[in-house]
């Protein structure tokens, strides 16, 4: 394969090209492509037309794979994927609707959190549906060294019933997330500050979705900061926005980057998306 890297913006995002995933991928082609990933946070291949069974060998290359607490929304013939629709089947959804309509991290309330989520694409709106990605890693860099050298000595308490009840069983009554789910992920401690075990770069590992509070400070300096970093990190210079179209297969870096998912479409306007994600390492 001849494969070719594009930045997409200047702090975050390229495109591969020249690359078929459904293809067993030689050493030095995939080291290019994680390469790319790891500085990048946002890998980005189209026109893949992916089965289950080949969209988990691909992500199997990054790691070993973690599967996501709500094991009911998950493909059943491939469990590790999770399914990401608003589309009905006798009257029940087929995948998770709704899913992630926060800023947040890939399973950020977990002691492990993710490394990479694979998205693949099957089905989308024409218009809509678009999921942005910031880098925390460019705002990290953008802030004042007295600031950084604050937050580096900060800690923060991640919460995967803080989004959930905040904002993901409003939106969607007819999946609403059960205890078991909460009492499964307890509330978890991360520094507000982590370093990418790949490319030693610093980013901000707090978010408005999942970090409930930073164990420092006062519970209104807390909410201050956190306010204060998520208009920061979300700034329009550390985001690319991406329109999805059928056949991509995306890879983001929760290591990096922060995402959410914008819920402007129609319930008619199906949507489908199978994604795998890949246990990362100890954030401290």
């Amino acid at each position: 394969m001849n494969v070719s890297v594009k930045p997409l913006t200047p702090h975050i995002a390229v495109e591969a090209r020249g690359v078929d995933l459904s293809k067993a991928l030689g050493d030095n082609v995939f080291k290019t492509l994680y390469d790319a990933f790891a500085k990048h946070s946002i890998l980005l291949i189209r026109d893949q037309k992916l089965t289950p069974e080949q969209h988990v060998a691909f992500a199997e290359r990054f790691g070993e794979l973690d599967r996501h607490v709500l094991t009911e929304n998950s493909l059943p013939e491939q469990p590790e994927i999770f399914v990401v629709s608003n589309i009905k089947e006798k009257g029940k959804f087929i995948g998770r609707a709704k899913a992630g309509w926060f800023w947040h991290s890939d399973f950020s309330y977990q002691e492990i959190p993710a490394q990479a989520s694979i998205m693949h694409t099957l089905e989308c709106p024409d218009v809509g549906g678009d999921t942005m990605f910031a880098s925390a890693g460019a705002a990290f860099d953008a802030l004042s060294p007295t600031l950084q050298r604050f937050l580096e000595k900060l800690t923060a308490i991640h919460d995967f019933q803080l989004g959930s009840s905040r904002v993901q069983n409003k939106l969607n009554k007819q999946q609403l997330i059960k205890k078991k789910h909460f009492d499964d992920r307890p509330p978890v401690s991360h520094p507000v500050v982590r370093i990418h075990p790949d490319t030693g770069r610093k980013t901000l590992f707090v978010d408005p979705g999942y970090t409930d509070y930073i164990e420092q400070l006062t519970r209104e300096e807390s909410d201050n900061m956190i306010n204060y970093l998520a208009r920061h990190v979300t700034q329009p210079e550390f985001v690319y926005r991406h329109h999805w179209e059928p056949g991509d297969v995306l890879c983001w870096d929760n290591r990096g980057a922060w995402h959410c998912a914008i819920g402007d479409y129609s319930d008619d306007d199906r949507r489908l998306m199978h994604r795998v994600t890949v246990k990362g390492t100890a954030t401290s």
